[in-house]
């Protein structure tokens, strides 16, 4: 019973083990993409602004 509970729980941590690589390789792309959708969003505002000054 103990033998199949250890490996039961060696198999929990490895799939945590993966799970958190996945998580952290996802999170460290997250600070790119908001850059790059705020820049997005900046560009845009300056072209409703230009709008605005020629209306």
């Amino acid at each position: 019973m103990k033998r199949e509970i250890d490996s039961q729980e060696q198999t929990l941590r490895e799939y945590v083990g993966r799970s958190k690589a996945q998580v952290d390789a996802h999170n460290a792309k997250l600070e790119a993409l908001l850059i790059e959708a705020i820049a997005r969003r900046r560009k845009a505002l300056v072209g409703i602004d230009a709008l605005k000054d020629r209306i």
